[in-house]
């Protein structure tokens, strides 16, 4: 997934996420506003999760999920 965030997309809104659709009526989903983007090139982290000899393009690698959650607490100031 990470390869399509390697280039931040020259919008300004996006449809609500799948985890909020999957729950949805075809008739709520229309009724859904779409987000405001406020991403920037600096703002995105791609990072590979699993072992290390996994090849990908990520520049962060990690062993686990919880590591991630961890480093988004961190950054945010939430530890």
């Amino acid at each position: 997934m990470f390869r399509a965030l390697r280039h931040v997309p020259a919008v300004d809104t996006m449809p609500a996420p799948i985890a909020i659709t999957s729950t949805c009526t075809p008739e709520e989903i229309e009724a859904l506003p779409e987000v405001k983007v406020d991403v920037t090139p600096e703002g995105i982290f791609s990072t590979a999760v699993g072992p290390s000899s996994k090849k990908t393009l990520a520049r962060w690698h990690v062993t686990s999920p919880e590591e991630v959650v961890d480093m988004m607490q961190h950054l945010l100031g939430n530890e």
